[in-house]
């Protein structure tokens, strides 16, 4: 399987959520809710969760190659420093005259 795009959408908040992920495969399958989370360790990716009865939260995608999976979070993860980085240039740069 294939990924074949990334969009990456900033949360809003001061949530340790800092973005969301929608990941295309193959351009055939799109998976929305990845998220983008600053852990005591530094960013990682969390799998699309739906929130069950008693408020506990529950996985809905398990991928279960591990391979995969890591090249899966690394990919995710490249998309949002890009865009940080990018969203950052175009905030801070001098407007035309």
């Amino acid at each position: 399987m294939k990924i074949t795009d990334i969009k990456i959408r900033l949360s809003s908040g001061s949530s340790k959520i800092k973005a969301f992920a929608v990941v295309k495969f193959d351009n055939i399958i799109e998976i929305h809710s990845f998220k983008i989370v600053e852990g005591k360790d530094g960013l990682f990716v969390g799998m699309p969760s739906q929130q069950g009865t008693g408020g506990k939260f529950f996985n809905i995608v398990f991928i279960t190659d591990e391979s995969f999976k890591k090249h899966l979070c690394d990919r995710i993860l490249e998309e949002y420093e890009k865009f940080v980085k990018d969203s950052e240039v175009a905030v801070f740069d001098e407007p035309e005259k």
